[in-house]
């Protein structure tokens, strides 16, 4: 019976520091060059292995609209996994013919974000059609 109680702890704090290590870091950050955005998320962590990014949500980015300019907000609902190069890339659709693309990497151990994001075209609540051009974004810690 105690080599089964000394088995059991040697096991338990061999996995105590892999769960240990795994933590969430937040961040906060914009569309490069435009001051008005926002766009926060989360990068998952195991150790110093970014495993996925969470909470993406995205404010006042720009977009045009029958050639007007327009802003909107976003949210992404799923955690996207972060793949072995520190990439990750995401396809969304909104149910009819609008698709949503964002991609990047995850730097300094998952300290910081690099990516962009764009659309094709979208029918906006309002009826009218839009389209969110190529955009650079940056987050850190």
């Amino acid at each position: 019976m105690k080599k089964l109680a000394t088995a059991a702890v040697a096991t338990a704090m061999l996995v105590a520091p892999s769960v240990a290590a795994a933590k969430t870091i937040r961040h906060d950050g914009g569309i490069v060059g435009d001051n008005a955005t926002r766009i926060t998320l989360q990068v998952k962590t195991n150790g110093n292995d970014p495993t996925s990014i969470a909470n993406f949500k995205a404010k006042n980015i720009l977009t045009r609209c029958q050639g007007q300019a327009s802003r909107i907000d976003f949210t992404v609902l799923d955690s996207v996994a972060v793949k072995d190069n520190n990439g990750f890339k995401v396809r969304l659709t909104d149910g009819a013919d609008g698709i949503l693309r964002i991609s990047g990497k995850v730097k300094n151990n998952g300290k910081k974000t690099v990516g962009n994001m764009k659309t094709n075209n979208f029918e906006s609540s309002n009826g009218q059609v839009c389209k969110m051009p190529k955009q650079r974004f940056k987050t850190s810690k």
